[in-house]
């Protein structure tokens, strides 16, 4: 196992700036929160990245992750796929086939979404004000 600052994983820094952020809109208090290491085992930054932003896509619209990857063509779903295909191709360079592994979809599908979140992104919609916050949320 190796140990790396916590500078090297932004998900950590995230995190905890996030929870700062909360316990002072909850309480007024200005705290200090640090992890000063943390383990992981090589190549499992990558992971620790898309169960980051797994977890916030469903937290954000309130979805079930097996349904996000399933068939489900509700718009909450849908919005979800395209969200997560954006975020992991467009902020994290992720590539089109590996994407669409994660989804269980072909990557034609994600391209169709990364293209459509990017309309949107330019037509100023709810659902681009939506993308924006989920951009703001994730680690630096």
């Amino acid at each position: 196992m190796n140990w790396i600052q916590v500078n090297d994983l932004p998900i950590v820094k995230a995190i905890i700036n996030k929870a700062q952020a909360s316990i002072k809109k909850a309480t007024g208090a200005e705290v200090s929160l640090a992890v000063v290491e943390y383990p992981y085992v090589n190549g499992d930054r990558k992971e620790a990245v898309k169960d980051f932003v797994k977890s916030m896509i469903c937290n954000y619209f309130k979805v079930n992750w097996d349904l996000v990857t399933g068939k489900c063509k509700e718009q909450n779903y849908v919005d979800a796929r395209w969200a997560y295909s954006y975020l992991m191709v467009v902020v994290y360079k992720q590539s089109f086939k590996q994407t669409g592994r994660d989804l269980k979809k072909d990557h034609t599908t994600i391209m169709h979404a990364v293209n459509e979140v990017n309309g949107y992104l330019e037509m100023k919609t709810d659902y681009s004000n939506k993308i924006n916050e989920l951009i703001k949320m994730l680690p630096e």
